[in-house]
């Protein structure tokens, strides 16, 4: 018996649309289109246990100036058969509103889960708290060092109709933790994404994101297509 239909994962998509449009109705905001790029390579050093490097490059005000570059190192460990954990470095050059960049180090940790529900769709969860550091270069502009903490939760449907192709829309919601003036809801991606399986090695991903910030006296609302390239060494 099938659990979940066609019509189903059109009904959760064309919900994912409506969400977007009716959020950008809301109050005024900043938009921004946004382009994100970058590879992964991922290595199994033994069963259930793999690491991963990562270099991305992403680019925002109409996708002409960088916004951030960062380096990512990982590594995880599935528990069982539904549960998997992570944790991994991030090392990011991000561009300040005076045009020096700055460096940031982050921290997290991971907790995930997936169930496959038949051959063709597959659930997934994952759960991330994560610190970040930023450091201010030696100039006249420089502030000082900040420290933020952040939970993030996000929820895939994965609908694979054939062998090599697998659509995937997620939603993740971004939550402050240790702000001065408490903790708040920060946060909303919604993603909508294409894999595709090149071989047995090499994978490519495709997607729209739309970004949407809350609790902010301004808050921005971004668009973004991403393009990347993940090969398993």
């Amino acid at each position: 018996m099938r659990l979940i239909d066609k019509t189903t994962v059109r009904a959760f998509q064309i919900y994912c649309f409506f969400l977007i449009f009716f959020s950008q109705l809301c109050v005024a905001q900043e938009n921004d289109f946004e382009f994100w790029t970058g590879i992964q390579v991922e290595k199994e050093l033994f069963k259930d246990f793999s690491i991963s490097f990562e270099e991305e490059l992403r680019l925002n005000e109409n996708a002409t100036s960088i916004s951030s570059i960062f380096t990512q190192l990982g590594v995880s460990y599935k528990i069982h058969k539904y549960l998997n954990v992570g944790v991994a470095y991030r090392f990011v050059s991000v561009q300040n509103r005076y045009e020096y960049f700055d460096t940031k180090n982050r921290y997290q940790v991971d907790l995930g889960t997936r169930k496959k529900i038949n051959k063709k769709i597959t659930l997934k969860a994952r759960t991330r708290i994560q610190q970040s550091f930023t450091n201010a270069l030696n100039n006249e502009f420089k502030e000082p060092e900040t420290s933020k903490w952040a939970w993030r939760n996000k929820a895939t449907f994965d609908y694979r109709p054939k062998k090599d192709y697998t659509f995937a829309t997620s939603i993740e919601t971004y939550n402050r933790l240790n702000d001065s003036e408490g903790n708040y809801f920060q946060k909303l991606r919604i993603t909508q994404a294409l894999d595709y399986r090149i071989n047995k090695k090499m994978d490519l991903t495709i997607f729209y994101r739309f970004e949407r910030e809350f609790n902010a006296n301004l808050p921005g609302q971004n668009s973004i297509v991403g393009l990347f390239y993940k090969v398993e060494i």
